[in-house]
């Protein structure tokens, strides 16, 4: 119908044309016509737009209020009043459109929070409190979204566009309070249907689904706020999330037959049978359709930047024509699809959307997708002349769209309906300067390039619905030959369970690598960039009178996809897995019985078999002819699976032995002698093979390792233990495994040594004067085994008593191996015994003889030095001989030992008398540290060393220290310290020096007075080993109080550090500082507070540390606590001081201040500050300004003022309604002084006539009638009172039995009325007169 309209739309062209261009010029706007649009508006900018402008927010004028209906009739925008603050009627806010098919029942508005988008319901990231505060749901491009609530939209956030961090990283946002104060957020989405302060319902559609902000890939970031914390969504939405739509649809696959094929048809599994069901209603079941789309009253813009004039093109319909503009929709290319109708520069509104089909979008999208966005064709900008006649840069993206716009003329020709399009299409080269622009080559060039990725499209890949069969493990190769599967993405929209996928270009590997299902389907979907995704899909705009146009963007996520049928084989198969301990696995056969079966099979070389085709169930497996070198193993149940291989194994173990061997000595069963059973070394044969060797343990036995069962084992010793003979016996295992049943097998073998054995034989000799050796008769000896430890103890193999004859000599029976003692018991008449001696008898068979020969011996001298600090080398001794006073130094070595030569026993030669000899430590720098022991007398035994020893004990010093023979001490300038060092071990003579100083017990380190160490030195010589000297500290201690100070000492032999006595916890060494304190408590006759008078505090004064004995003085002031300064009082301090002499350390002293208060008019709180000292220092002060105990709080004292005002000519009239002020005299002279004198305030009347006012601080004061009864003349003196103690009321009378008169003025009338007057003033007068006279008078006279 639109097709009639066509003529008018070029008669208003022309109008426009005509209306707009004046005679002499061209104005800012031109109008032009061409095929592709109507009369255009173009402006000129600086700037050509050569990119798509993104989405503005939505204002509520351009968007009103539609509803669901399938046409709905657009609202015209209403006019904004011109006022700030309009009706809402004149701009009524849009309402977003309800989903279509949506309800919200009661119960969810009242509830907890809706599902936010209806239809989508997989979670592809949960809450994390940490790092993600809500949840993603999937779902397409466009989905609608809805309010969770009813509430109030309180935030509407825009993207930038490339911005992802921050608020940003939400894109689009709207956020909405609701009326519990939580709060929801929507993110992400590619369009924002509300503005703040907009009212929503629950279920209201407030955006579109998108992938703004920091996304990847299309979804709804959803968050639920509550107390401005972030919270789990899940738990507040009534209905949980709906079913997952993707899921379904594969359930709804299996449900109807099994995979859908190219042709959109529903077919079995193995794609013979057809079944009527249309993809697109599987879709809808599952809720995969996006919902509708409806917009109204939409502005299609062309702006004038953008209108270009040297582009000229023809077509079948219109012609020649020159020029392009790009259209857009909110900055979205927007391309004619009504060729020939107008389209006015500028914006152009009143548009209405509605869908294309699946199969027109994707065309139209698949055009600009690869025309435009992907510029396949390779585009390259140029310069160009614009609607201004400027030249300008034009982008490749702008040209190519103008390429694109050509192509989709020419393909909607043959789509019929509201389409109108172009059959042929040319590009004017006639053009002024169009070969700088664009050609009929380039076109041609992008057209096949960009129908030849739209063929690929719809080019299904070879390999799409084939169904693949595996085995568990199996891997196949699918080569699709067309292709078009290079084109779709490489990881799968959707698998199958228990199969992996690798698509690379044209091929898909599949691998069956678990439990899958018995049958499953791989879907491959359409490669398109994610970021053509941010757009919204493509709409047709329609409109009443301007051309129609749409914009472009694909259905789906996925507009083309391709299945693969997986089938994975479910029977399961047994896989039997023989090893032996030899290797031998080879022909080893096996039965398998059960479900039917009972067969036979045998293992390959590598010991395994493969039994297919069992069925699932339970199977027994043995194993058949096992060999006697192998255990017989047990039968084995195996349960096999479906689509798996079980697995059993056998293994054939060969039996074993391993032998103990137990080894005995032959005669005795034990060892005899020094000889072991142990250490023999036996090896294990194996025919003539040595296998292996053992040697016996302590009790004379191995035990070997574990050996295959077999002939010909034998064992055999190789090396005997010491002390045996070696065997030569070969003693048979017995191993043959015919014996045997079991894998380990224990055998025992005992074997029997013989012992070795020898004599021993000695030849006795004494040595003579003369110097010729003789024969020794009757020499006893006792010779035993040495281990035993003596005679008694060996036994009688192992012990002999041998007696040497005439000729000297003596021999012994046969004893076994070991090392014997020689032990001399008897010998001749006053001649030595040998020492003992040593032998060993280690060979069979064997005599072994000695020769022994009595010599005369001389003695030696041990010197043994110990210590008690360790230090024993290079000690040096004398040892003087004291008959003949030979002497000689020794030194000791490391161990402290001197070990002199031979030195002669006897003065005589008969032997009677024996040497002395003396043994003395030296006093040498070695020994300076120590108390030298005294000399020791020493005799030397025949043929012995006699020992001597020496210990030596390090000197030691103690100390005592005190202040004149006290521990504590007061803080005063000068102490004085002496520290009584005692010592011991001195060498009396020798000059000693005492150093010390003085410590910080609470740090450990040196005592520091003005920054320098308290030290003292006594240099002394002793004249007793063991005595004491004093060492004398003088320093200031004012600063020190309460210090612990320790003395530490040392002691010094020619700067020989001799000894330390530095402990910091010795009490001995520590003298204390004392540290005073004081503490008062003040009281005024007892009490915390007083009423100011004459008044007396006492301050009782605690103290503590002080020295008993000695004279302190304290002293005080009184503190004013409110100004923290002294208190005053006639401009003097307050003060008081006591002298005392405590007989203890702590005490209590009272101190009195005694003053008169009076003048303190306002309520003071005074506070004692007390200092002690002790020969004029201060020891300790107490002056806190703020403590309780010594402050008293004084009250000012306050009296009162009464009088009576009478009649003067009637006493007993008393007069109402007088006024009297009260003053204080503050110079105090009787008078009042203007300036000077103070207004305290007014009587009142208490009753008729009298008056009083209570409140009067001490002082004086003045009373004052300001104003008289009426009708009575006003007393105009000032009469002057004193309040002087507290409670004080005075009684005020003119003169005394009067009170307070006033007279009556005359009566009005009176004909000497005048007189009186006159009389009157001048009495008056005269008083006045009379009283300044008087005044005067007695002023003189004081």
């Amino acid at each position: 119908m639109k097709r009639l309209r066509k003529p008018i739309a070029w008669i208003l062209s022309v109008m426009m044309i005509l209306t707009t261009l004046p005679i002499t010029a061209l104005a800012d706007e031109v109008t032009l016509s061409d095929s592709s649009s109507s009369a255009l508006t173009v402006t000129s900018t600086p700037e050509l737009e050569v990119t798509p402008t993104p989405e503005p927010e939505v204002t509520p004028t351009l968007e009103p209020e539609v509803t669901p209906t399938p046409e709905p009739e657009a609202t015209p925008t209403p006019e904004p009043e011109a006022t700030p603050t309009p009706e809402p009627e004149a701009t009524p806010s849009p309402k977003p459109e309800q989903v279509p098919g949506y309800q919200v029942a009661e119960t969810d508005r009242n509830g907890d929070f809706l599902w936010p988008v209806p239809g989508y319901g997989t979670v592809s990231q949960g809450y994390d409190a940490t790092k993600h505060t809500g949840i993603d749901i999937s779902a397409e491009q466009g989905v609608a979204v809805i309010a969770a609530a009813d509430g109030t939209v309180s935030h509407v956030q825009t993207w930038d566009g490339s911005t992802t961090t921050g608020d940003q990283s939400y894109g689009n946002m709207v956020q909405i309070t609701h009326a519990d104060e939580r709060t929801t957020l929507y993110a992400h989405l590619s369009k924002v249907l509300v503005s703040s302060g907009d009212s929503v319902s629950a279920g209201e559609t407030i955006g579109y689904v998108g992938n703004t902000g920091n996304a990847d890939g299309a979804h709804l970031h959803f968050e639920v706020r509550q107390s401005g914390q972030t919270v789990d969504p899940r738990p507040f939405i009534t209905g949980g999330n709906p079913e997952d739509p993707q899921k379904k649809f594969e359930e709804l696959l299996e449900k109807y037959g099994g995979y859908i094929a190219e042709d959109g048809q529903l077919r079995t599994l193995d794609g013979r049978e057809a079944i009527d069901k249309p993809l697109a209603e599987i879709e809808a079941e599952a809720g995969l359709n996006r919902p509708v789309f409806y917009a109204a009253n939409v502005t299609v813009s062309e702006p004038r930047s953008t209108y270009l004039m040297n582009i000229g093109y023809t077509t079948n319909i219109e012609g020649t024509t020159n020029g392009w503009g790009g259209k857009r929709i909110n900055g979205k290319v927007a391309y004619c699809v009504e060729h020939g109708i107008a389209l006015g520069l500028g914006d152009n509104g009143g548009y209405t959307s509605r869908e294309l089909t699946k199969e027109q979008l994707n065309k139209l999208t698949l055009i600009d997708y690869w025309g435009r966005y992907k510029n396949i064709a390779n585009i390259k900008g140029c310069s160009a002349v614009n609607y201004n006649w400027d030249t300008i840069e034009v982008s490749a993206e702008y040209l190519a769209e103008f390429y694109c716009q050509l192509l989709i003329w020419e393909t909607i020709n043959s789509f019929g309906g509201d389409f109108v399009g172009a059959s042929s299409v040319s590009i004017q080269s006639s053009v002024g300067g169009m070969a700088n622009i664009a050609s009929q080559s380039t076109y041609n060039a992008f057209k096949k390039a960009v129908l030849a990725k739209v063929d690929e499209f719809y080019t299904t890949p070879s390999i799409a619905g084939q169904t693949v069969t595996l085995k568990l493990g199996e891997t196949k190769t699918l080569t699709d030959t067309t292709g078009a599967l290079a084109a779709y993405k490489d990881t799968p929209a959707a698998n199958t369970s228990g199969v992996t996928v690798i698509k690379s270009g044209s091929t898909v590997t599949l691998k069956a690598t678990g439990t899958p299902n018995e049958s499953g389907v791989i879907r491959f979907a359409y490669n398109v960039d994610l970021n053509y995704y941010r757009d919204e899909p493509g709409y047709y705009y329609e409109h009443a009178v301007s051309q129609d146009v749409t914009t472009c963007g694909f259905a789906s996520r996925d507009p083309a996809y391709i299945t693969i049928n997986v089938k994975v084989e479910l029977d399961g198969s047994m896989k039997i897995v023989k090893t032996s301990e030899d290797g031998k696995v080879s022909g080893v056969r096996f039965r398998v019985t059960g479900n039917g079966v009972d067969t036979t099979v045998q293992t390959g070389t590598d010991g395994t078999i493969i039994v297919p085709n069992l069925k699932a169930g339970s199977y027994t497996v043995t194993e058949l002819d096992v060999p006697d070198q192998y255990v017989q193993p047990k039968s084995q149940t195996v349960t096999v699976k479906a689509n798996e291989t079980a697995t059993v194994s056998f293994t054939n173990v060969l039996k074993k032995w391993k032998a103990t061997i137990t080894k005995v000595d032959a005669e005795t069963g034990a060892a005899q002698g020094d000889a072991s059973l142990a250490g023999a070394v036996y090896g294990v044969y194996h025919g003539s093979d040595l296998i292996d060797q053992y040697t016996t343990n302590a009790s004379g036995q191995f035990t070997t390792k574990e050996y295959v069962c077999g002939d010909n084992w034998y064992i055999q010793e190789i090396s005997p233990s010491s002390g045996y003979l070696l065997d030569t016996t070969k003693y048979p295992v017995g191993a043959e495994p015919d014996k045997y049943t079991l894998e380990h097998n224990q055998i025992p073998i005992g074997v029997k040594e013989q012992a070795i054995k020898g004599k021993i034989q000695i030849h006795k000799q004494y040595e003579t004067l003369e110097g010729t050796p003789k024969d020794e008769a009757a020499a006893e000896f006792q010779v035993y085994l040495k281990s035993a430890g003596s005679y008694d103890k060996a036994k009688a193999s192992e012990r002999d008593t041998i007696i040497t004859s005439a000729s000297g000599y003596a021999v012994t029976k046969n004893m076994p191996y070991g090392t014997y003692i020689v032990h001399q018991t008897k010998g001749g008449a006053g001649r030595e015994f040998v020492d003992d001696f040593e032998v060993m008898i280690s060979a069979n068979n064997q005599t072994y003889s000695y020769e022994l020969l009595n010599e005369l011996k001389n003695g030696q001298l041990k010197i043994i030095k110990t210590s008690d600090d360790g230090k024993v080398e290079g000690i040096q001794f004398r040892v003087t001989r004291l008959t003949d006073n030979y002497s000689k130094v020794y030194t000791t070595d490391a161990s402290g030992l001197i070990l002199t030569e031979t030195l002669p026993i006897f003065e005589d030669n008969e032997g009677k008398t024996k040497y002395q000899y003396r043994v003395e430590e030296l006093d040498t720098k070695e020994t300076f540290g120590y108390a030298l022991p005294y000399p020791q007398i020493v005799e030397l035994s025949e043929g012995g060393i006699a020992s001597v020893c020496f210990h030596n004990v390090p000197i030691e010093i103690g100390t005592k220290a005190t202040v004149e023979g006290e521990k504590e001490v007061d803080p005063l300038d000068k102490v004085t310290l002496t520290d009584t060092v005692s010592y011991t071990g001195l060498v009396p003579g020798k000059e000693y020096r005492a150093t010390g100083v003085l410590m910080d017990k609470e740090t450990g380190e040196k005592l520091l007075v003005d920054g320098k160490e308290i030290t003292a030195e006594t240099v002394f010589v002793p004249e007793t080993k063991n005595g004491s000297v004093d060492v004398t500290f003088i320093f200031d201690a004012t600063g020190l109080h309460g210090k612990e100070i320790v003395v530490f000492e040392d002691l010094y032999r020619e700067n020989v550090l001799l000894a330390t006595h530095a402990d910091i916890n010795d009490e001995g060494q520590t003298v204390k500082i004392k540290n005073p304190e004081i503490g008062t408590k003040a009281t005024a006759d007892g009490k915390k507070e007083i009423t100011a008078d004459k008044i007396t505090i006492t301050d009782v004064v605690s103290y503590t540390d002080l020295t008993p004995g000695k004279e302190y003085k304290l002293t005080g002031v009184l503190m004013n606590k409110a100004t923290n300064d002294k208190l005053l009082i006639d401009g003097k301090e307050i003060t008081a001081e006591a002298t005392f002499t405590p007989k203890a350390t702590t005490g209590e002293v009272e101190m009195t201040f005694t003053f008169d208060a009076r003048e303190l008019t306002a309520e003071t709180e005074v506070v004692a500050f007390e200092t002690l000292y002790r020969d004029d220092l201060e020891f300790a002060a107490h002056a806190d300004i703020s403590d309780a105990d010594q402050t008293i709080k004084i009250l000012p004292l306050h009296g009162s003022i009464s009088t009576i005002k009478v009649d003067a000519g009637d006493s007993q009239h008393r007069l109402s309604g007088a006024v009297f002020g009260i003053y204080r005299d503050v110079n105090g002279d009787g008078r009042y002084t203007e300036g000077i004198d103070t207004f305290v305030g007014n009587m009142r009347e208490k009753e008729t006539g009298v008056y009083e006012l209570d409140g009067l601080l001490y002082g004086k004061f003045l009373i004052h009638e300001k104003q008289a009864p009426s009708g009575f003349s006003q007393d105009k003196n000032y009469y002057s009172f004193e309040i002087t103690r507290d409670g004080k009321k005075v009684q005020f009378e003119v003169k005394p039995g009067r009170n307070f008169p006033n007279s009556a003025f005359p009566k009005t009338g009176s004909s000497n009325h005048g007189v009186y007057a006159a009389l009157l003033a001048l009495a008056v007068s005269g008083l006045g007169l009379g009283a300044v006279i008087l005044r005067k008078v007695k002023k003189e006279s004081k």
